[in-house]
């Protein structure tokens, strides 16, 4: 959790400084040591056929999502349509 949590504020960082941000100040709201919005959550979706989905159409909620995945299987809605893209997944990422 905390090497995720290393990248995530990694990632907040970069993205802080490209909206030119204070320095920190997305960091500071998601401090893994103080009460914050942040959150883990573990969702484990055994295999299943392809006619049946196992997690249903939703959206993720926190600032930044890390996926943890090798087989595929995360779709994306595009926006302003109704068309689901898979994302494939990249080797060693």
């Amino acid at each position: 959790m905390r090497a995720c949590h290393r990248v995530v504020t990694l990632l907040l960082g970069s993205l802080g400084k490209s909206l030119g941000l204070p320095d920190g100040l997305l960091q500071g709201l998601h401090r893994i040591d103080k009460p914050s919005c942040d959150q883990a959550r573990v969702t484990h979706a055994p295999p299943v056929s392809p006619d049946t989905i196992s997690l249903g159409e939703h959206t993720d909620f926190g600032s930044v999502t890390v996926l943890f995945n090798q087989l595929g299987g995360l779709q994306v809605l595009k926006p302003n349509t109704r068309e689901w893209q898979y994302v494939k997944p990249r080797p060693e990422c």
